[in-house]
C-alpha cells in the first residue's frame, strides 16, 4: 500500500498574504461580483451550459455584493449587533454556493426562507450550549446542506448548540478554555492500493493530546462520519479499512475520494493528514454548515432574545463569540471561494 493524501478537494491552491488575511479574504471573494469571472468558473469547474452560467453569474454577483457589504458591516459594528449582519453575509455566501452547485434548479423553491427556527420555548435561556435550533428539511440552509453533502435533510431536526460549536473552525482554543477539553478533531492518514479493479484502503486515526502529541484513536468508526463504510481492522485499535470496486482506470486518489465522505473533511490549512470532526449526531455536517448555524442562532438572539444576548456578553462564552465573528467569517469566506474554484484554498501570512 502507498500513502495517499486526500483533502476536501482534489487540487490545492496556496496564496501568501503580505497584509491582513481577513481583509485579503474579503478582497478575493470580491471576484465573485465579476460576472465574467464567475461565468468562466461555472463553465470550467461546475459543468454549467453557457446559458446557465450567464444567468447564474448575474445572481451570484448580486449575492456577492450584498455578502461583502454585510461582512464589512459585521466586522465594524458593535459586538452586540455584529452577528446579525454577519449571519446575512454568511447566508448570502451559502446561497452563492447553492447557485453554483448541482441543485441550482431548486434554488428559487428554497431561497425565500431560512430553513431553521430558533427554539426559545418562552423561557429564560440557561446557557449557550443548552440553546436549541430546529433545522428544516426545506429552505436556504437545507439547500446549502444538500449542496455540500449531495444528500438532503429528509426530516426536521432539533440540534443543541453544544453539538454545533465543537465543529466550528477557528474557535478551538477558546472552546477548550470553556469546556476543559480539546475540540473533537481526529487526524487521519490514508494508505491504499488498487488491485483487480478494487481499492483496498486503510485509515490510520489519531487524536491530539493537550500537550500536542498524537495518540492512537480509541473510539468507534461510527463517531467519524467521513469514514462511513469503513470497518475496524482486526487486531488494530485505530486502523479502519474498506474494500470497494472502482471505475476502470481510476487513480488511487480519485478512487479513495469515492469512498471517503470528503465534505466532512475539515477545511483549513493544507496537510498530509486529513482532519475530521468526531460527531455523534444522526445528521453529520461539514464545519461551514456548523458555522452558518452558529451565526443563525446568534442573529436570532439579536432579534428575539436581547436579554439573553446581554447575559452572554457578561459570561465566559463572550470571548469565544468575539472570536467567532471574525474567525468564523474568515473561514466561511475561504470555504466559499474554495467551493467556487473547487480547490483547497490556503491563504497564509508572509513568512517572518
Amino acid at each position: 500500500m502507498q500513502d495517499v493524501k486526500i483533502a476536501r478537494y482534489a487540487e490545492d491552491e496556496l496564496a501568501i498574504s503580505e497584509l491582513h488575511q481577513l481583509d485579503d479574504a474579503l478582497d478575493i471573494v470580491a471576484f465573485l461580483t465579476a460576472e465574467d469571472f464567475v461565468v468562466a468558473q461555472l463553465l470550467r469547474v461546475h459543468g454549467k451550459t453557457q446559458a446557465q452560467a450567464k444567468a447564474l453569474a448575474r445572481r451570484i454577483s448580486s449575492h456577492a455584493k450584498i455578502a461583502d457589504m454585510y461582512a464589512r458591516l459585521s466586522l465594524t459594528a458593535p459586538p452586540h449587533i455584529s452577528f446579525l449582519p454577519g449571519y446575512y453575509s454568511i447566508l448570502n455566501l451559502a446561497k452563492i454556493q447553492s447557485l453554483a452547485g448541482p441543485y441550482s434548479n431548486t434554488f428559487d423553491h428554497h431561497s425565500r426562507w431560512h430553513g431553521a427556527t430558533y427554539q426559545t420555548r418562552g423561557r429564560t435561556s440557561r446557557g449557550l450550549f443548552t440553546e436549541e435550533i430546529r433545522i428544516r428539511k426545506g429552505g436556504a440552509l437545507a439547500l446549502f446542506y444538500r449542496t455540500l453533502m449531495a444528500s438532503p435533510i429528509n426530516s426536521d431536526r432539533v440540534l443543541k448548540l453544544r453539538d454545533i460549536y465543537p465543529l466550528v473552525p477557528g474557535i478551538g482554543s477558546e472552546l477548550s478554555i470553556i469546556t476543559g477539553s480539546r475540540s473533537p478533531v481526529v487526524e487521519i492518514g490514508f494508505r491504499a492500493e488498487i488491485n483487480a479493479g478494487r481499492i483496498s484502503a486503510e485509515a490510520i486515526v489519531s487524536t491530539i493530546t493537550k500537550d500536542g502529541r498524537r495518540r492512537p484513536y480509541k473510539g468507534t468508526v461510527r463517531q467519524i462520519p467521513c469514514l462511513k463504510g469503513f470497518r475496524k481492522k482486526p487486531g488494530s485499535s485505530n486502523i479502519f479499512s474498506r474494500v470497494q470496486t472502482v471505475t476502470a482506470g481510476a487513480t488511487i486518489q480519485n478512487a479513495l475520494r469515492q469512498i471517503v465522505q470528503t465534505p466532512l473533511i475539515a477545511s483549513g490549512p493544507l496537510s498530509h493528514l486529513s482532519k475530521c470532526h468526531r460527531q455523534g449526531s444522526a445528521l453529520p455536517f461539514p464545519d461551514e454548515f456548523a458555522t452558518a448555524l452558529a451565526f443563525f442562532h446568534l442573529a436570532s438572539i439579536c432579534r428575539y432574545n436581547p436579554e439573553f444576548l446581554d447575559k452572554l456578553s457578561q459570561s465566559k462564552f463572550w470571548p469565544m463569540l468575539l472570536q467567532l465573528r471574525r474567525h468564523g467569517m474568515y473561514y466561511f469566506l475561504i470555504s466559499t471561494w474554495s467551493y467556487l474554484i473547487q480547490k483547497n484554498y490556503d491563504l497564509r501570512s508572509m513568512p517572518g
